[in-house]
């Protein structure tokens, strides 16, 4: 065996995450792209999330979306130069609460994207079957809940 390959079962599975979350993101990227989407993934995630919970608070779209604070304003703040969200003030118990809402404009880059992310995730888990996907969500789910006490994230 040649000395500088590495056996695939020697390397750390930490590393293996890393990676294969390197590769998800930038061949989404190029999905993104050739379906004439004018969305990166995490802005793709924001307004995907917007669909299923239109108008909720900004501090709330962060925790579900995993941002920090800055990261999730510039998020909002190229969305909605774009028109695919607008923000609203609400005043809520004497608190400024900004609300996040998605324009049809959103909804119609969602719509536009979603075959192009079929096709996607028809590719990534070929030849994988349907319990070994199951297995495989219930595996970093046990990963993502054996961490979550050490995440600090500030939102």
């Amino acid at each position: 065996m040649d000395k500088n390959k590495i056996e695939l079962s020697k390397i750390d599975p930490i590393y293996l995450l890393f990676k294969t979350n390197l590769f998800v993101k930038v061949t989404a990227a190029h999905h993104y792209k050739s379906s004439n989407c004018d969305l990166t993934y995490e802005q793709f995630e924001v307004l995907n999330i917007l669909c299923m919970k239109d108008g909720i608070s900004q501090r709330n779209l962060a925790q579900i979306a995993i941002k920090d604070r800055s990261n999730i304003t510039r998020i909002l703040i190229i969305l909605e130069k774009k028109g695919f969200i607008r923000r609203e003030v609400d005043l809520n118990k004497n608190r400024v609460v900004k609300k996040v809402y998605i324009t049809e404009d959103g909804k119609d880059q969602i719509e536009q994207i979603l075959p192009g992310l079929q096709e996607f995730r028809l590719k990534t888990f070929k030849g994988i079957s349907d319990e070994q996907v199951e297995n495989f969500i219930v595996i970093l789910e046990m990963i993502r809940n054996n961490l979550k006490d050490d995440f600090k994230l500030q939102i």
